[in-house]
């Protein structure tokens, strides 16, 4: 039976009418932003769209106050929530699509989530992340305009993500969206499918999404990312249980390399081990590609469901080489 699909943390926005959907903070909208949530903390690195510098924007932001004015305002809008480890379960869905994030929209826009936390966000009773999770975790949040609506349903449909949630009027209007409430339709090889959306603000945001199901038993880095965008890659990637990892993969066209495990990364002054970090996260060799997503580089990892997003930008991409850098690289 095929299950469905979740997914570091990104945010975006533009000019909208009042109460439309969109990745908000504190005290503004954006077009996106990007969070990395500190260990057993509920603060966070943040980079925002708007962000000129190859660093942070702010040392630390607090996520409650960051994020829970898009939660707490969901009263005339539609929204899908999906993860493989839901709020009220008691552990990780092991056959599950490993897809983490929340969509919510309206008729003309909306916010759209991608992370790695364990058991959030609770859409009924909105919690911060490290309400249950104390492990560091990527977030991303990204605006999007309706126009996008479908052609990301349709990506999302071959992470086959385990919906846990969903509200909203009649979604006749999104046959795709609709699709991905309903029973999974059977699919076909390749089993993959990638695709782009566009932030709603100028200058848009361009991200690729990058799907697969468990069918195609494929390293999404290696036999898809790569080749398709023609890129040698760094990846941070959580372990399976016995703490094993796919070797870093240089005899092909384009090298796959992990972050060494057996150091920890440093994220602002603060040191993170593999163990305390639930994001999986990777970058280009050169400038400027930066991705985030939910699957590992593990030979159990083939076998499920997941995705990544991926975006170019110089100064994201900056701050997560000296991050890599930090811990070095798993030699091949």
């Amino acid at each position: 039976m095929e299950l469905r699909f979740i997914t570091l943390l990104l945010l975006v926005a533009a000019e909208h009418a009042r109460g439309d959907p969109q990745c908000k903070t504190a005290n503004d909208s954006k077009d996106w932003a990007l969070y990395y949530k500190k260990r057993s903390s509920d603060d966070a690195h943040v980079f925002y769209a708007d962000t000129t510098s190859a660093d942070w924007e702010k040392d630390t932001v607090d996520l409650d106050s960051e994020l829970s004015e898009m939660f707490n305002n969901l009263t005339d809008t539609h929204l899908i929530a999906y993860s493989d480890f839901p709020p009220h379960a008691r552990a990780a869905i092991g056959c599950a699509s490993k897809a983490r994030g929340v969509f919510a929209f309206n008729d003309k826009e909306g916010w759209l989530i991608s992370h790695t936390v364990d058991q959030w966000p609770n859409i009924y009773a909105y919690k911060p992340p490290n309400e249950k999770d104390k492990k560091a975790a990527v977030i991303l949040c990204v605006s999007i305009k309706d126009d996008a609506f479908e052609h990301w349903g349709e990506v999302m449909d071959y992470q086959d993500p385990l919906i846990y949630a969903s509200k909203g009027d009649s979604l006749d209007n999104y046959p795709a969206l609709k699709n991905l409430i309903n029973a999974p339709t059977t699919k076909t090889s390749p089993y993959v499918k990638t695709g782009e959306i566009q932030s709603s603000n100028s200058p848009t945001l361009t991200v690729r999404i990058f799907s697969k199901l468990p069918q195609g038993r494929i390293d999404i880095y290696s036999n898809l990312i790569a080749l398709s965008l023609k890129k040698n890659l760094i990846v941070w990637s959580k372990p399976d249980a016995n703490n094993r990892l796919l070797n870093s993969t240089c005899s092909s066209t384009y090298k796959v390399e992990n972050v060494n495990q057996a150091k920890p990364i440093k994220l602002g002054t603060e040191s993170i081990s593999r163990k305390d970090d639930s994001s999986t996260w990777a970058i280009s060799k050169a400038p400027k590609l930066f991705c985030m997503g939910n699957a590992d580089r593990t030979e159990a990892d083939k076998s499920v469901g997941a995705g990544v997003l991926c975006f170019e930008n110089e100064n994201v991409h900056t701050i997560f080489k000296k991050i890599a850098n930090s811990a070095g690289r798993q030699s091949c």
